[in-house]
Order: structure tokens, then C-alpha cells, then sequence
């Protein structure tokens, strides 16, 4: 299962691709004979979680357009490194405990991996802990989430397929101050729907950690779950008024 070239040959290869304006057949070429690698490493994590632990993840991988944003974005990351090439998630209705158990039995099942808990330190919102193991040196990164953490992540995840990719990562939406609605409420700017979603996350927090499923407020002020549950939706399923670009 381990790749057919080496970490530098890998490493080459994104920085070509990385600096092309249109990647050679060459180069085209290389990533055909790497790809299936990545593919049955992910293949293999995901039946080691559905018929070894009982588990549905869902699988992913990056296509080369979006692998290519992010070696431009992060210009000091070497394709080798990328730990999110292909990956699973699992989404399960649990409380933080009942998710710390399940990250707990999941890495019980690969010796070789690391843990990454983005509830510590969220990366703009975003909050769940990565695990990624490493199959014949292939890392797969494994996401799990709550279903308050997957409403949130779904919502922003929405928005930055409609307004930019750059939303995910603490950048402003394509054309920022152009008027949109969401869901019944007033128009605002998509700068300013980007900030409540933000916003929100705290809220998700509250929700978590008070162990709530409904019923009152989490604190004066904000949303009780059932709202919170239904702005996420809306969030999710709004459509924009123009396309991202």
C-alpha cells in the first residue's frame, strides 16, 4: 500500500504542481500513479471503522484543484506533510465525554497515528478532533464530530462553497458587503452573516458543555438548541444571490 515514489519525488511533484499555472502531462501523469495509493489507504480506514468498530463514516478526498489551493495557500507545506489528501468522518449524536470514548476506541484500532483536538484550539469556528493514522506511511485523517459540531461545520462549509473557500480560513467572503438574506430574517452583508455564524460557534460551546437537548436558554442572550439548531439549518441551506468567484 505505501506510495511508488519517494518523500521527495512526492514533495517535487507538489511543488510543481503548486507552481504551475496548468500542470504538465507529465506531472498529470505522476499523480494517476500516486492517487490509487491514497485511495486504498482511505479504503482501508474506512473498514477498519465500519466492520471492525461498527461505525458508518463517510469517506473523502481532496480533488487536485482544491490539493493545489492549499499548497498555495500554506506555501511553506510540502505535499508529503498534507495529512488531508483523503479522510473519513464520523458523525454521531453524543455528548464530549461520549466523544472522547469514541476517539479513544478509534485510535485503540491504528498503532501508528496522532490526535488533534480542535475543540482546544478551533481553527476560525471550526471544532472536532482529527485523528490521523499512517498506513504504509499513508496518513488518513479521520474526522469526528458531534452533531453540534457537524451542524456548525456543515453551515460554514455551505457558505464557503457559495462566497469563497477563503471563509474557512478566517478570510472575507467574495464581495463582502454585497446584501443577502438568510433564512426570514433582515438582509446583512456576507461579512456580516459570516460573524454571526462565528458567533454561533460560542453558542454550539454552550450547548455542549451545558449537555443540553432543549428547553432553556444556555445563558441570557443567546439562542436556546432548538434555535440554534434551526439558524445552523438555515445557514446550510440558504441559496446566495451570486455565485463565489
Amino acid at each position: 500500500m505505501g506510495l511508488p515514489v519517494s518523500k521527495k519525488e512526492l514533495d517535487r511533484l507538489g511543488d510543481r504542481l503548486r507552481d504551475a499555472a496548468v500542470p504538465s502531462e507529465e506531472d498529470l501523469r505522476l499523480w494517476g500513479v500516486v492517487r490509487p495509493h491514497f485511495l486504498a489507504a482511505m479504503e482501508e480506514v474506512r473498514r477498519v471503522l465500519h466492520d471492525g468498530l461498527g461505525l458508518r463514516p463517510t469517506v473523502r478526498e481532496k480533488n487536485r484543484e482544491t490539493l493545489v489551493d492549499k499548497l498555495r495557500r500554506e506555501p511553506d507545506m510540502r505535499l508529503s506533510r498534507v495529512q488531508d489528501i483523503v479522510g473519513a468522518r464520523v458523525v454521531r449524536d453524543m455528548d464530549l465525554a461520549g466523544q472522547d470514548v469514541l476517539v479513544a476506541r478509534i485510535v485503540s484500532s491504528f498503532p501508528d497515528h496522532r490526535v488533534r483536538d480542535r475543540r482546544q484550539q478551533p481553527s476560525a469556528g471550526y471544532r472536532a478532533v482529527h485523528i490521523v493514522p499512517r498506513l504504509d506511511g499513508i496518513p488518513v485523517e479521520i474526522q469526528v464530530r458531534t452533531h453540534w459540531q457537524d451542524r456548525w461545520a456543515q453551515a460554514m462549509e455551505h457558505l464557503g462553497d457559495c462566497w469563497g473557500r477563503a471563509i474557512r480560513y478566517g478570510g472575507d467572503p467574495v464581495e463582502p458587503t454585497r446584501m443577502e438574506r438568510v433564512g426570514d430574517g433582515p438582509s446583512r452583508t456576507r461579512r456580516d452573516w459570516v460573524d454571526l455564524l462565528l458567533a454561533l460557534h460560542r453558542d454550539v460551546i454552550l450547548v455542549e458543555e451545558s449537555g443540553l437537548a432543549g428547553g432553556p436558554r444556555t445563558a441570557p442572550g443567546t439562542p436556546s438548541p432548538a434555535e440554534l439548531a434551526r439558524l445552523l439549518a438555515e445557514f446550510s441551506t440558504f441559496s446566495p444571490m451570486g455565485p463565489a468567484t
